[in-house]
């Protein structure tokens, strides 16, 4: 893929999981809106904590949790690592400062960046950007109102911390992972797969068995 489809994966699939209900309990974690609360349980924190769970926390606020599904999904562990400047992580602060250290911090939103929020004690909140129009930035956030929600800012909002780039040229050449719809349904498309043996349970194993199974 080019790097313009590689933002445009991303994009689509966070457009995907809009209207995505967090549930009040561990309990039907792939539906959008059953089991509708505030007790921070998603499929996202549940998926991401399988795969890394030193930092990736379950049940926990999934803003930047679900950013780094988007990729993980998209590209694959190893690759959307690389993308996000080195590391998944859940933590905001943590996040930003990847990009920062990488000198991938900037303060003018593009399409397909990952937007920044701050409050009275730093870096807060995380999102994706998915249009940049007439002066106004376009998102769709996880852990917002309870739900994935998209968004709108005055490019001047004070509430904006910064952007960080991700590394989409790194998926250049590579072809497309098969990303679910709403549905949960998936495409005709090529995948390349690392080595397995029998008996392996890594969280991509099990991400790639509900893609095949569907789910």
């Amino acid at each position: 893929m080019t790097e313009a489809q590689a933002i445009q994966q991303v994009i689509d699939l966070a457009l995907s999981e809009v209207g995505y209900h967090e549930k009040a309990s561990p309990y039907n974690l792939d539906s959008k809106t059953a089991n509708a609360g505030s007790g921070n349980y998603t499929k996202y924190g549940k998926e991401m904590h399988s795969i890394q769970p030193y930092n990736m926390d379950y049940p926990a606020p999934y803003c930047d949790c679900f950013v780094d599904w988007l990729f993980y999904r998209c590209f694959g562990r190893d690759l959307a690592k690389q993308m996000l400047c080195g590391d998944f992580d859940d933590y905001t602060v943590n996040s930003a400062q990847l990009y920062k250290n990488a000198g991938r911090w900037v303060t003018v939103p593009k399409k397909g960046y990952q937007i920044f929020f701050r409050n009275e004690s730093g870096i807060c909140h995380t999102g994706i950007v998915c249009k940049v129009s007439g002066g106004t930035v376009y998102t769709v956030e996880g852990n917002s109102s309870d739900q994935v929600a998209k968004r709108s800012y005055d490019m001047g909002n004070s509430r904006i911390a910064g952007y960080g780039m991700p590394k989409y040229a790194l998926a250049s050449g590579v072809p497309a992972m098969p990303v679910p719809t709403s549905q949960g349904r998936v495409g005709t498309c090529t995948v390349v797969l690392g080595e397995y043996i029998q008996g392996c349970v890594d969280g991509e194993i099990k991400s790639i068995q509900r893609l095949l199974n569907g789910k």
